[in-house]
């Protein structure tokens, strides 16, 4: 497939645009037409307008810019950079209909990476290895998660969410544990 995007991007709290054409994985344009991505991890988003196609050169066509959505009803935890407090909540928006969980490696080591996701993204992710579009963020190295809720609180006891563990998940940054190993699905501790 051949993608155009038009992003509306936050890096480290700075706001940009830019434009993405390329040659796109099955993960990123599963079919033709027209779709959305979005991710908000707090101080990175991403929100991009896309289309796919599948002839020589149909990417020449450059999309207007997406129009920020308006809050739904989603919140989900984010991280904070410097502190890696991520027991923080954030407002999800338009198509972010999921809580998105990774950790992530870039030139400053690894850090937890929490935030707001649409599905497409999530998928994308989770076969890339990086979030599109929000290639600076960095490679992911656990196994991603996304949830259609967030746990109400790092407590003990967590029914009929999808779950992490606190403890657990800062053992896991700090000691290179494997992610895929704890059932996030079933288990809360």
């Amino acid at each position: 497939m051949c993608i155009t995007a038009s992003i509306q991007a936050v890096s480290s709290g700075t706001p940009g645009q830019q434009i993405y054409k390329a040659c796109a994985p099955p993960s990123l344009c599963p079919s033709t037409g027209s779709q959305t991505f979005s991710v908000n991890l707090g101080v990175s988003s991403a929100l991009a307008s896309a289309t796919c196609c599948s002839t020589d050169n149909c990417n020449s066509v450059t999309l207007p810019f997406p129009v920020v959505p308006a809050d739904n009803s989603l919140l989900c935890h984010v991280c904070d950079p410097i502190t890696f407090d991520c027991s923080l909540s954030i407002q999800c928006k338009g198509t972010e209909d999921r809580c998105f969980q990774a950790s992530v490696t870039n030139g400053a080591g690894t850090s937890p990476a929490f935030g707001c996701a649409s599905l497409n993204l999530c998928a994308a992710a989770t076969i890339l290895g990086t979030l599109p579009f929000m290639q600076d963020v960095g490679t992911i190295t656990s196994v991603p998660a996304c949830y259609y809720n967030q746990c109400p609180n790092y407590s003990n006891h967590c029914p009929n969410c999808c779950c992490h563990n606190h403890y657990y998940y800062y053992h896991h940054i700090y000691n290179n544990l494997d992610a895929g190993s704890y059932n996030y699905n079933n288990h809360c501790q």
